[in-house]
């Protein structure tokens, strides 16, 4: 998997609120890195339409819904067809029994769209290296990241990373993991769950289903 060099200056870069406050010396270090860089103007700094909601939790620090609602908002546009599909398809799957009517939309929308909005939005992707076509595959052929992300969601915790590394089982196949982080509201504490995806091919595929991950 090779890295694509990013052009700050002609690329939107997308943070969640928690930017805004991190817990730890890496995260706290790399969000003073992009704050100040969006202070000399030299990337556009923007947040996603989806982490509204977000800011506007009743335990989010005062100061951070102030500076996150201060800031330049992507726009929710409309979803295509094919979206709209697959919306469906997630939706049925998550409630059960073929019953969408069994989960309010109002329950069901919030994770799935943040979900999706986070990988669509990951680094202007474009499908053209091995991890952008790990995540597309998993946002259009693999619900239960969205049942996942429900299911957080329901226990007070925000997605608040989504990371693909390559794999240790990668031997004569390209193999990567792609790891989501969910942080309690409450706690801080991070639960994380990852799925391998072969992607040696044309067409990826999955390796092993959500499971917890665990720091090696």
């Amino acid at each position: 998997m090779v890295p694509r060099k990013v052009r700050v200056k002609f690329t939107n870069a997308f943070i969640d609120s928690c930017a805004f406050d991190p817990k730890y010396g890496p995260e706290q270090a790399a969000a003073n890195e992009i704050f100040r860089l969006d202070s000399k103007h030299d990337l556009s700094l923007l947040i996603a339409h989806s982490v509204r909601k977000e800011l506007e939790h009743p335990n989010t620090p005062p100061w951070v819904k102030a500076e996150g609602l201060s800031r330049i908002h992507s726009i929710q546009v409309q979803l295509t067809r094919d979206e709209l599909a697959l919306k469906r398809d997630i939706h049925a799957i998550l409630t059960g029994n073929g019953k969408p009517e069994k989960m309010k939309e109002e329950e069901f929308s919030p994770a799935a769209e943040e979900l999706f909005d986070r990988i669509m939005h990951m680094t202007d992707n474009a499908g053209a290296t091995d991890e952008h076509r790990a995540l597309n595959y998993l946002a259009m052929r693999y619900p239960a990241i969205y049942a996942k992300t429900a299911e957080q969601f329901g226990c007070n915790c925000s997605l608040t990373g989504v990371e693909v590394r390559p794999s240790a089982l990668s031997s004569g196949r390209n193999i990567v993991e792609v790891i989501f982080s969910y942080t309690n509201r409450n706690t801080d504490f991070t639960d994380k769950y990852f799925v391998r995806v072969d992607v040696t091919e044309e067409f990826p595929f999955l390796v092993t289903k959500i499971s917890p991950y665990y720091e090696r």
